[in-house]
């Protein structure tokens, strides 16, 4: 992908995203601060673009992110968006857009990327009901807010398609490719659904694109493998393509799968004209609390990345 594009896309998210968000959003952060921050990440972006891949991921090739201390990618002070290009695994992209919001799913992201070789892409501060600021990222919508309430319902607006085109164009960088689609695109994401019972519950739900039931249930098989192979103590991980409703201990009746990503997959990044195959991973409160089960879950995924790159090649 050309700097150019990049520079245009990030010139739309300056122009656009931050003088809304300090609009009618409602975003209480100066406009100043931001637009350096988003300048910050287009200079990374097109320096990533202008050299070679392995030249620009020095810079993650090695870090290891201490799990039992705050990391920047949960930080909502300043909205940003980050990448780091593969250093492996090229065509490959590891993401979490909601950082900040989804506690501890970017450090699991990122962990996964460095141990995989593959990119990384994280987006932070974009949901923060607080400040009446709630973008979506991944697609281009948010939540309105009513007398300070958060709607259920996502519209489109200008700001959200703004963030989504930067993100977008983020996408390629990050997977070390010159233009979409990505070929393998991996969302952690993190949930605190509850059950019939009131209780928090603990499950992975996981939804895919391409990929068929068959392979929903070896990957199901693996995911949880490599998990226990690394220490982790093992939840039930559900898939859309296979688990419509599924039964757990300790809640009644029947459950219904709920996070299908299904903007995500109609308008959004993980649509056809976006990547060629993706997962899309929702994990439990337990999975991303404690620093064991983090660094678990960081190896398990890393594991499984590596492991569809060999069924499906780079």
């Amino acid at each position: 992908m050309e700097a150019k594009s990049l520079q245009v896309d990030f010139a739309l998210a300056r122009n656009g995203v931050f003088s809304e968000l300090n609009g009618f959003i409602g975003a209480r952060v100066p406009v100043m601060v931001t637009i350096i921050v988003m300048a910050a990440v287009s200079v990374l972006v097109m320096g990533m673009a202008l050299f070679s891949p392995a030249i620009a991921a020095n810079s993650m090739s090695s870090t290891i992110l201490p799990p039992d201390q705050p990391q920047p990618f949960d930080s909502i002070r300043h909205p940003s968006l980050l990448c780091m290009a593969p250093v492996k695994l090229f065509g490959v992209v590891i993401a979490a857009p909601h950082g900040g919001f989804d506690m501890r799913a970017p450090w699991i992201a990122r962990e996964a990327a460095a141990i995989s070789g593959a990119g990384f892409l994280s987006g932070t501060g974009w949901r923060v009901t607080s400040a009446e600021r709630f973008i979506n990222v991944n697609r281009p919508t948010q939540a309105p807010f009513i007398l300070g309430v958060r709607q259920s319902r996502e519209v489109i607006t200008p700001a959200a398609e703004a963030v989504f085109r930067a993100w977008s164009a983020m996408m390629p960088v990050a997977a070390g490719i010159q233009t979409l689609p990505v070929p393998l695109y991996v969302e952690i994401h993190g949930h605190s659904r509850k059950g019939p019972s009131g209780r928090t519950m603990d499950v992975v739900e996981v939804a895919t694109v391409n990929i068929s039931r068959q392979t929903c249930l070896i990957l199901r098989e693996k995911l949880l493998f490599f998990l226990r192979r690394a220490g982790g103590r093992p939840v039930p991980v559900f898939f859309q393509m296979r688990d419509k409703y599924f039964t757990i201990p300790g809640e009644k009746g029947k459950i219904p799968f709920r996070w299908s990503a299904m903007g995500a997959r109609t308008i959004g990044s993980l649509a056809g004209d976006r990547v060629v195959r993706a997962v899309h991973i929702e994990l439990p409160p337990s999975a991303r609390k404690s620093p064991v089960q983090r660094r678990a879950w960081a190896r398990a995924i890393a594991e499984l990345v590596e492991w569809m790159t060999l069924i499906y090649g780079k």
